[in-house]
Order: structure tokens, then sequence, then C-alpha cells
């Protein structure tokens, strides 16, 4: 079996074309791993008040591998999915995240529910 003329023509093409598509593949993985190994954190301005502060900064020392995404937010939560949201409140209240009370004046952290076993 051989090419015809035009398909001797269009061979450099279609091995670009299948060289691109496994780049594809391969950049659609590599998007995918650093999304699962991503940690997003939201927290209220006066954060490094707190020990939440130094907590991050020594599990990032323990886990480079994460790729930890820190936004400063006024207020919580907001639209933007986060896995932890450091903030004060000022009284227990019900809300749809676990809260962990880290002190008195309740600065707590919330997390999605069930995420604490």
């Amino acid at each position: 079996m051989e090419l015809t003329e035009t398909g001797k023509a269009i061979l450099p093409l279609a091995q670009e074309m299948l060289h691109q598509e496994q780049k594809i593949i391969t950049e659609l993985h590599n998007q995918l791993a650093q999304r699962q190994n991503t940690l997003v954190i939201q927290a209220i301005p006066t954060v490094a008040q707190y020990r939440a502060f130094v907590i991050v900064a020594e599990f990032m020392q323990l886990h480079p591998e994460i790729n930890l995404k820190f936004n400063e937010v006024d207020a919580p939560p907001t639209k933007q999915p986060a896995d932890i949201f450091f903030t004060r409140i000022l009284e227990p209240a019900e809300t749809e995240y676990d809260v962990i009370v880290e002190d008195q004046d309740f600065w707590v952290a919330l997390v999605p529910p069930k995420i604490i076993r």
C-alpha cells in the first residue's frame, strides 16, 4: 500500500496534528493534577494577628507539593470557592460550614461540612 500524492502532501500536517493532540492531553493532565494538589485559603485582612498565618506557613514548608492559593477578603464566605476560610466571629453562629474555634474571641476556620472526621 502506498500514499497518494495528496496523502504524501498532508502527512506532515496530520503528524503535527497528532503531536499537538498529545501535547493538549498532557497539559490537561498536568492542569488536573495541579488542581487536585491545590489548597485554596481565604482570610480576613487581620489574619496576620492570629496563629493561623504561622500554621499555614509551617504547613507549606512541610508540603511543598501543595499549590497554595491565598486570597485576602473582607467578609466570609465569598462566592469564590475556598477549602478553608479564616475569619473572626463575635459569637458562635449556625453556619453551613464546620467551625473550628481557635481562640476565645472566636477566631475560626470555616471548612466545608464533614471535612473533619
